[in-house]
């Protein structure tokens, strides 16, 4: 029952302070878009996209080539 009560009373004490931490990084992540600027958003989107899409496409080559080398169990 102790071990219960101590637990309640770590939750209630850092709960308020992992929702500061939160808050706070949340505030600054808006503060870094907002002076980024829209053009400069959608530079380094485009660049993430095409770097999903180049490992996408290594995987997808890196599976096919697993596939030819090792049999399937059916056979």
């Amino acid at each position: 029952m102790e071990i219960l009560v101590v637990l309640i009373g770590g939750l209630l004490i850092a709960g308020p302070i992992i929702a500061i931490v939160a808050y706070i990084r949340v505030q600054d992540l808006t503060a870094k878009l907002n002076s980024i600027g829209l053009q400069e958003s959608v530079r380094r989107l485009n660049s993430l996209e095409q770097r999903l899409s180049s490992l996408d496409k290594k995987l997808a080559a890196l599976a096919t080539s697993v596939r030819r080398i090792r049999p399937s169990a059916d056979v």
